[in-house]
């Protein structure tokens, strides 16, 4: 079965991610941005494309991999006139940075940890209180 092709709108962790994610499934054929110093760029050997070009590119679906979602979806639609039924919003989770998740996770369970050590402290002063 033929891959679909897509192209990923953004640059950042989240278009990195999303790579990651979807290259599996899709022929990803390209990446797109609004900031325009990245378009002589490439990421994963991708060529980062202006929007305006993408009315000149064959493509089955653009997965918008950023925290402006709305607005990029607007932009497609109204600016650019890219049916809706080709625009597919990324999940969150595809946004973060994974690095800094493991970090935050890692931060978490040393705040449990300490909260069990002072709470198994305080039951054993009271213990001691009592048998006194």
């Amino acid at each position: 079965m033929k891959k679909k092709k897509i192209i990923i709108f953004g640059c950042g962790n989240g278009g990195k991610n999303a790579y990651n994610y979807l290259n599996k499934n899709y022929e990803i054929i390209a990446f797109s941005d609004n900031n325009k110093s990245l378009y002589k760029n490439k990421i994963y050997n991708l060529s980062i494309i202006n929007p305006i070009e993408l009315e000149n590119i064959d493509f089955d679906y653009i997965f918008i991999a950023s925290m402006y979602n709305v607005e990029i979806t607007e932009q497609l639609i109204c600016e650019l006139n890219i049916s809706k039924d080709k625009i597919k919003n990324l999940d969150i989770k595809f946004l973060t940075n994974k690095k800094m998740n493991l970090v935050y996770a890692s931060f978490l369970n040393i705040l449990f940890i300490t909260f069990l050590m002072l709470l198994v402290y305080s039951i054993l002063e009271i213990f001691e209180y009592f048998l006194k």
